[in-house]
């Protein structure tokens, strides 16, 4: 099994992005402009199986997860990751740094984020339970997991249908985890649209979990 971790990266990332962006320069801006902004233009989708999770540091280590495996519904993870078009925000941003050296200008890449909201629904293939229709939204079984870079949200967890009535932008990462177990071990796909709103350009883009056989516990 491939396994990966998902630690808390906001430290690292923003630093590395100073890094790689510094420069020294008496005669010209050093800085910008930048794409500091992204519209959605699809999503994409991966299943995975919880290892572990680090609530402090809200460190997640998940395995991938094939079609003939089986997962405990608590283990199941849905990576939802929007596949992201750049484009120009705000002309650059400029910062000084104190230093004992002579002049010296850092240049800070913003993060880039969404102005765009999203809205995701959930169905299933079957029935998931005697209130849980196939057909119908699943979104009050699951909890998300959300990674907002810009923000510095770092999979913090919390119900998905509670995010979704906070009409958010769009995320860097969505994680959906299930948080009920199903009426029976069996078979499930997930059906996910997810839904985006631009100004006046709304698209919805559909992908499927893939078969999934659930255990109880």
């Amino acid at each position: 099994m491939k396994k990966f971790i998902f630690p808390v990266l906001s430290g690292t990332i923003l630093v590395s992005f100073w890094l790689l962006s510094c420069t020294k320069n008496h005669n010209t801006d050093p800085c910008g402009p930048f794409d500091n902004r992204f519209i959605s233009t699809g999503v994409s989708l991966y299943t995975l199986r919880v290892i572990s999770y680090d609530s402090v540091y809200h460190a997640y280590l998940f395995d991938t997860l094939h079609e003939t495996d089986t997962v405990p519904f608590n283990k199941l993870a849905i990576q939802v990751i929007p596949v992201k078009k750049f484009y120009m925000g705000s002309a650059h941003q400029k910062r000084s740094t104190f230093s004992i050296f002579n002049e010296v200008y850092a240049c800070t890449p913003p993060i880039p984020y969404s102005v765009e909201e999203n809205y995701v629904t959930i169905t299933c293939t079957k029935d998931f339970d005697q209130i849980h229709k196939s057909g119908n939204n699943l979104v009050d079984i699951f909890d998300v997991a959300i990674l907002d870079l810009y923000k510095n949200i770092i999979y913090y967890r919390m119900s998905l249908k509670d995010y979704l009535a906070l009409r958010p932008n769009s995320k860097d990462e969505l994680i959906l985890l299930l948080n009920k177990a199903p009426e029976k071990a069996d078979n499930y796909t997930f059906t996910i649209e997810y839904y985006r709103t631009f100004g006046t350009d709304e698209k919805v883009f559909e992908v499927e979990s893939g078969n999934i056989f659930l255990l109880k516990e």
